[in-house]
């Protein structure tokens, strides 16, 4: 069954593959991770737990530079250390990501 990225002659994917670009553990423990597709401006914050995981925010980005992030509830209220701690943690894997993929 063809999808909007393919046809039915030509099975290849337009969309980029979404990429792990990081992970790191908070000092709480928990592991989180990040995802971004090559060419788009976003990248999503996700919380490894089990069953499944959380997407816990979003990033807006321009390359290596992190413009904001959106938090989900209720990650939301977390304090401002915290999310500054995450953003400087995201802010690295995007730099490091992108370095390589040049």
């Amino acid at each position: 069954m063809a999808n909007a990225d393919t046809d039915d002659n030509d099975m290849t994917v337009t969309a980029a593959e979404p990429e792990l670009i990081g992970s790191w553990i908070t000092n709480a423990g928990n592991t989180l991770y990040l995802l971004a597709r090559r060419g788009t401006a976003y990248a999503s914050i996700w919380l490894a737990r089990d069953p499944e995981p959380a997407r816990i925010g979003r990033v807006k980005r321009a390359g290596q530079q992190v413009r904001s992030i959106e938090w989900d509830e209720p990650w939301s209220d977390q304090a401002a250390a915290w999310k500054d701690a995450q953003r400087a943690q995201v802010a690295t894997a995007l730099a490091r990501w992108e370095s390589v993929s040049v």
